[in-house]
């Protein structure tokens, strides 16, 4: 009867200690996350302003004209007036 009361304390000592691992490892695996979430976030915005760097290259149009589309503003073409 002893003998079986100890292997049972001996099996619970082992699950707790299994239980503190694998607590451990989560909390490990949740920082990794937020870790990757915010690197991943910042590869995104990194990503978009590459794109937007392009399409503006890409427009042909200069940082005055591009700045006063964005604020809604409208600029004078002189290139087509000159035609």
């Amino acid at each position: 009867m002893m003998h079986r009361r100890k292997l049972m304390m001996h099996k619970i000592e082992t699950e707790k200690a299994f239980i503190s691992e694998q607590k451990k490892m989560i909390k490990q695996l949740q920082k990794e996350k937020v870790a990757y979430e915010e690197y991943k976030t910042k590869i995104d915005e990194e990503n978009k302003m590459n794109e937007l760097l392009k399409a503006i290259k890409s427009s042909g149009k200069s940082i005055d004209e591009i700045e006063a589309f964005i604020k809604g503003e409208t600029i004078e073409d002189t290139e087509t007036k000159t035609k």
